[in-house]
């Protein structure tokens, strides 16, 4: 086939069969011009590191690389060749370890789930080379801890999105920091199911203007540091396990601003009332989605009656990081995956706010870490 004159845009190995690393590298060197190079199904390949450091060798104007899994060599390889990449996502990182690199890079986004061998010394090292980074996913690396944030605030001026999800201890004095230096950019903010301790140290507060996503999972976070972070233009909040909280400081955090812009209200298995559950109602006139499952201080009734409307208005903007009372082991996921790889067979839900046989659950939601759940 001649393919001289196809410019190449995007390769999608996922559109067709495994191949063997020879094929894979015949395609690399057919269409040396493409930007995008994509590879997330599942499949063995013999070979593999071969043909993935032919990524760095053929396709040196490469824009943007998604991969399920890689070799640190592999990836040295690209991004010592590719000088324009600008996005990186690997979805298994359970064996790699992040590249040292000499000089600096121009990744926008990086992405890096399961990275359970990634060390703080290594990322931080790594984030002071990327001065153009916009976004950065870490999920599982347990001894990423908020030191990151100070590196972030101090090297990655332009950062909107962090994802740090499942990862070390989140400190308050740090976490502080990284919120100040980025007040004026930061968009999304996701540290959930991290290691914690009670966060404090925050001693003025914090004006974050375009911040729309604040995912504080299963944090140690109490009303006082919680209502220190002014954000005016939330669309989605989810305070899911947060039982430090009282039913008052998630009130006074919730109502402190006019909150024309929230779509989503996740306080599951919190200390949330019927009364303040009500004044959100009546306040928050964009709401769409208010998932109060497995709160204790409210009626069944009122449990389930929130649940039926997440079922009748289906949102783009419903996220909800982990389901509550489940116990999941995140395996290899992707920021593109469905709820069918995230939720557990053997959900809890003691309350009676769900019935297993009445699940149905959509699929592909362009979310980090994220499901949709379909409510009876």
């Amino acid at each position: 086939m001649d393919t001289e004159w196809i410019g190449a845009v995007k390769l999608d190995f996922d559109k067709v069969k495994t191949l063997t690393a020879q094929q894979y590298s015949m395609a690399l060197r057919e269409w040396s011009t493409t930007v995008k190079i994509h590879k997330a199904a599942q499949g063995k390949v013999v070979h593999e590191l071969r043909w993935q450091c032919d990524i760095g060798q053929y396709c040196l104007k490469l824009r943007q690389l998604t991969l399920r899994s890689a070799s640190t060599k592999a990836i040295r390889v690209v991004l010592k060749q590719c000088k324009e990449l600008k996005s990186l996502e690997i979805m298994e990182c359970h064996n790699i370890a992040i590249p040292r690199m000499h000089e600096s890079l121009a990744l926008e986004h990086l992405q890096m789930h399961s990275a359970t061998q990634l060390t703080m010394v290594s990322l931080s090292c790594f984030l002071k080379l990327c001065p153009n980074l916009k976004s950065l996913t870490i999920t599982m690396a347990k001894d990423v801890t908020s030191l990151i944030h100070t590196t972030i605030a101090s090297h990655c001026p332009l950062i909107e999105k962090i994802i740090l999800s499942q990862c070390g201890v989140v400190s308050g004095p740090y976490l502080s920091t990284l919120l100040y230096a980025a007040c004026e950019t930061i968009q999304w903010l996701d540290l959930s199911h991290c290691d914690s301790g009670a966060i404090t140290g925050f001693e003025v507060a914090v004006s974050l203007p375009k911040l729309e996503g604040l995912i504080f999972d299963n944090l140690r976070i109490d009303g006082k540091t919680l209502n220190y972070i002014n954000c005016p233009n939330l669309r989605v909040i989810s305070l899911q396990n947060c039982r430090s909280l009282t039913d008052e400081a998630i009130q006074e955090f919730i109502l402190s601003s006019p909150r024309h812009c929230l779509r989503v209200l996740d306080v599951k298995n919190t200390n949330v009332s019927q009364v303040t559950v009500e004044a959100i109602e009546l306040q928050c006139v964009q709401l769409t989605h208010l998932g109060v499952e497995s709160c204790r201080n409210l009626p069944l009734a009122l449990r389930q009656k929130y649940a039926l409307q997440a079922h009748l208005h289906p949102s783009a903007y419903e996220r909800v990081t982990l389901a509550t009372n489940t116990r999941i082991n995140i395996e290899a996921s992707t920021s593109l995956c469905t709820s069918r790889n995230l939720l557990s067979e053997d959900v809890e839900e003691e309350d009676g706010d769900y019935e297993d046989s009445s699940r149905h659950i959509d699929d592909d939601i362009p979310i980090a870490y994220s499901f949709k759940r379909q409510r009876k």
